[in-house]
């Protein structure tokens, strides 16, 4: 539209890091559903058509190929496609390895994200990093698919792994990778972590707009007294 690049000021939204100030200890999830020696992968969120859930359960099938004490955990509210999960998981005869615990919130929340080995976020569609960020936040590295808005935030500050959508090969490769190698994945989170607390928080992002303002406020008056 012609606006000038100099003119347009890009302000990611805040973030209640505060809520994850005192995270709850490691187990409970595990001991809730008895995974206690278990590598756990998870998804969290509405389970809907347009997340991927179907992608990341082939994939969790080539995955279980290679590894035996893992579990995929899908911790969210169904809505409308739960069924068609159940009956994929059953023809890949994962019915024992794939986890709803139905939707989670609060403390049983945060317990499920502390106690996760990698939070995936597999959607075809995705313009927000509200639950990669909570993962980040709670210690856990984290998968998104590539090409998403929510790929663009990770991909900014290196916050993660991305995954070509569909890539079942790829997909398995890196949920291997990080279990392969989790100091260099707590390293990458504990970096993003840092940064979205130094910069991302309510207060942060307030001073930024407040500095947004300020600017414009003296342009202007810079301009009334020529």
């Amino acid at each position: 539209f012609g606006v000038a690049r100099d003119k347009i000021a890009l302000i990611t939204p805040p973030f209640a890091v505060e809520e994850f100030a005192n995270l709850p200890p490691r187990g409970l999830f595990r001991h809730k559903f008895s995974l206690q020696n278990n590598h756990v992968i998870m998804f969290l969120g509405r389970i809907n058509w347009i997340k991927g859930l179907d992608f990341l359960i082939e994939s969790f099938y080539e995955l279980a190929k290679a590894r035996n004490n893992i579990t995929l955990a899908i911790v969210g509210n169904d809505d409308g496609y739960k069924s068609t999960l159940q009956k994929l998981a059953d023809k890949l005869k994962l019915q024992e390895k794939v986890l709803f615990t139905g939707f989670l919130s609060g403390a049983d929340k945060l317990s499920a994200l502390v106690d996760a080995d990698i939070v995936v976020q597999p959607s075809i569609y995705e313009f927000g990093t509200g639950v990669p960020f909570e993962a980040i936040l709670c210690n856990t590295p984290v998968i998104v698919s590539k090409d998403t808005s929510a790929s663009e935030n990770i991909r900014r500050i290196d916050a993660g792994y991305l995954v070509e959508y569909g890539n079942k090969i790829e997909m398995r490769d890196t949920i291997l990778h990080i279990l392969d190698n989790p100091a260099e994945a707590k390293g990458k989170t504990q970096k993003a972590k840092e940064y979205i607390k130094a910069n991302l928080s309510t207060q942060k992002v307030v001073e930024r707009y407040e500095q947004v303002y300020a600017e414009c406020i003296a342009t202007r008056k810079g301009r009334e007294q020529i």
